[in-house]
C-alpha cells in the first residue's frame, strides 16, 4: 500500500519539478510546544550554540509565561513563531506538515525536535557541517539517548544538561526511536508519525521510501546524537503526565510509569555537562532565564 496519498504525492512531485531550492538557511529546527517556559531558554540557547540558524516554533495553547523567553530570539530574527491551537493527536502532524511547506525553497536541512530533545555532534563539530556531509540523502533519523530522573524527586536549580546525567542503555525499547532531519524539498508533506517521514525513492522517484534510522555504532550514530530528557525529575514527570501530550488523546498511567522507570537511569553519561557554562552565557546574552529561577 502506498504510504502517501496520491494527491499529496503528485503535488509534491510537481513542486520539485517547478521550483529550485534557494536554501537561504542551512539548518533549522521545527518544534511544537505547550507550557514549556521553564525549558525553552536552555533549549534555544543550546541549539543556537550548536549552529542552528533558525527555529520554527509552533505554540500549542500554552498557558504559562513562555513569551518573554522566546521574544529575544524572535526580535533577533532567529525564531519564526506560529500560533497552532490544533488538538491532539493531529496537532504535531499538522504542524510538521505546515513547517515542511513553509521551509521549502528556504531551508536546506530541517530537524524535527521536541523541547526535551537536544541535538548535537559528539565530534564537537557544528551541526551544519556534520549534516552537510549527507547532502545526497533526502533525510535520516537520529536515534534517542533517553535520560531518566537521575533519582531526583524535585526539579533542581540549574540546567537540564548538567543535572540529568543518567540514561537508558542503548538496547532499551525507547532508544530504538528517534527524530528525522530532512531536506524539505525532497520530503513528502504527508505526516503520520513524528519519527519517520517519507521521501521519493532515488532509484524510482515514483515510489516512496521512509526516513532511515541510524543504528547503534554506525557512522551516522557516532556523528549525531539526540539526548532526550524524557523524564526530568519525578515531580516534573508527574506534572507532564497530568498535563497530557500534544500527540495523543489517551493518558494511561503506564505513560507515567514509563517516564519514571528506573531502567532509564542505568548508564552514567554526562556528555553535555561541560557545555553548561557556555549555554548559560548564551542565555544571559539573550536576557533569558529558566522561568521561576534566579539568574546565576
Amino acid at each position: 500500500m502506498h504510504p502517501v496519498p496520491t494527491a499529496t504525492f503528485l503535488r509534491d512531485i510537481r513542486w520539485r519539478i517547478r521550483h529550485r531550492d534557494r536554501r537561504e538557511t542551512t539548518l533549522a529546527i521545527c518544534a511544537i510546544f505547550r507550557d514549556e517556559a521553564p525549558y525553552l531558554a536552555e533549549w534555544l540557547a543550546f541549539h543556537h550554540l550548536m549552529g542552528v540558524e533558525r527555529f520554527y516554533l509552533y505554540n500549542n495553547r500554552s498557558a504559562d509565561d513562555w513569551e518573554p523567553v522566546v521574544r529575544p530570539y524572535v526580535d533577533a530574527g532567529l525564531v519564526v513563531l506560529v500560533d497552532w491551537p490544533a488538538v491532539a493527536p493531529a496537532a504535531q502532524f499538522t504542524a510538521y506538515r505546515h513547517c515542511l511547506l513553509t521551509t521549502r525553497g528556504h531551508v536546506r536541512h530541517l530537524a524535527f525536535l521536541d523541547i526535551d530533545e537536544f541535538l548535537f555532534s559528539p565530534s564537537g563539530d557544528s551541526l551544519a557541517n556534520v549534516i552537510g556531509r549527507f547532502d545526497r540523502a533526502p533525510g535520516f533519523a537520529i536515534r534517542w539517548h533517553v535520560y531518566g530522573t537521575s533519582d531526583l524527586h524535585d526539579r533542581p536549580s540549574g540546567l537540564l544538561i548538567e543535572n540529568f546525567l543518567r540514561r537508558a542503555a542503548d538496547d532499551h525499547d525507547l532508544a530504538q526511536y528517534g527524530k528525522p532531519i530532512v531536506m524539505p524539498g525532497r520530503t513528502f508533506t504527508h505526516v503520520t508519525s513524528p519519527h519517520v517521514l517519507f521521501h521519493p525513492s532515488r532509484a524510482r522517484p515514483w515510489r516512496t521510501q521512509p526516513t532511515p534510522m541510524a543504528k547503534p555504532g554506525d557512522g551516522l550514530d557516532n556523528l549525531l546524537r539526540i539526548n532526550h530528557y524524557y523524564a526530568k525529575s519525578v515531580s516534573e514527570a508527574y506534572q507532564r503526565w497530568e498535563r497530557g501530550a500534544i500527540t495523543r488523546t489517551d493518558n494511561h498511567v503506564r505513560l507515567l510509569y514509563q517516564r519514571t522507570d528506573p531502567s532509564l537511569n542505568e548508564v552514567e553519561d554526562p556528555v553535555l555537562a561541560d557545555l553548561a557554562p557556555a549555554v548559560r552565557d548564551e542565555m544571559r546574552s539573550r536576557e533569558t532565564q529558566p522561568a521561576g529561577r534566579p539568574k546565576r
